[in-house]
């Protein structure tokens, strides 16, 4: 089973690659950014807006899925079991359905506020630059309320300008449920691309194939799509 934290660096390219079409190929899975793509000179980190319990949760559950209840931290578990429907015997079968309750009850506006605070302090400190330094953002949110993304954008170039950095990420991504919102922060423009359901399932399966590809590899995720498509 593929860790969530790689699934969703693997989809989140994929989503690039097939919707933002200012995609180029040659992106290779690294660290500090996720994703580096050295002919093109750009770079891609992917992180997800979250508080810090809602990271803690995720975490706890992504790493025991599939353990029996029996076999995981007894102290985690008592922290943590009103956050699932805990309801069987195996972990693999609780969901994040109060994670997402927990999340409603938080403002989509800080939490992005706060990841993209935390990624521009890194991408001053230890991070490969390139020329094109992107952000891609999981929003975990299905809904919007209303001019929600323009608030964000607006949130983030003023974070970024106000703080005196160096390096500045010239595009963000903010991945809806149904939505790929690019916000170009050089131009100030957003654009929206809809993501159909078969297209988001479709990559969650592609992102299953190409894991085990990626591991190690200094392979681009094109090359390995193609080996993939003509395996």
């Amino acid at each position: 089973m593929i860790p969530m934290k790689e699934s969703l660096e693997i989809q989140a390219i994929l989503f690039l690659k097939y919707l933002w079409k200012g995609y180029q190929p040659g992106f290779i899975k690294n660290e500090s950014p996720d994703w580096q793509n050295q002919i093109h000179d750009m770079g891609v980190e992917i992180t997800q807006a979250l508080t810090q319990e809602e990271g803690d949760i995720r975490s706890f559950w992504n790493e025991n899925r599939g353990k029996n209840k029996s076999a995981l931290n007894k102290r985690k578990l008592m922290k943590y079991q009103n956050s699932f429907a805990a309801k069987n015997k195996k972990f693999a079968s609780m969901t994040l359905r109060q994670l997402r309750d927990l999340h409603n009850e938080n403002s989509t506006l800080e939490k992005t506020k706060t990841a993209f605070a935390k990624k521009i302090k890194k991408l001053n400190g230890n991070y490969s630059i390139f020329r094109c330094n992107c952000l891609f953002i999981y929003e975990n949110a299905g809904m919007r309320p209303q001019n929600e993304v323009q608030r964000i954008a607006a949130a983030i170039k003023q974070i970024q300008d106000s703080g005196s950095y160096a390096n500045k990420f010239q595009t963000v991504f903010l991945k809806y449920f149904d939505t790929l919102f690019t916000l170009d922060l050089c131009q100030d423009t957003i654009e929206a691309i809809a993501i159909e359901n078969p297209v988001a399932i479709a990559l969650n399966a592609d992102a299953e194939k190409l894991y085990p590809l990626i591991i190690g590899t200094k392979r681009s995720i094109d090359t390995l799509i193609e080996k993939t498509n003509r395996n």
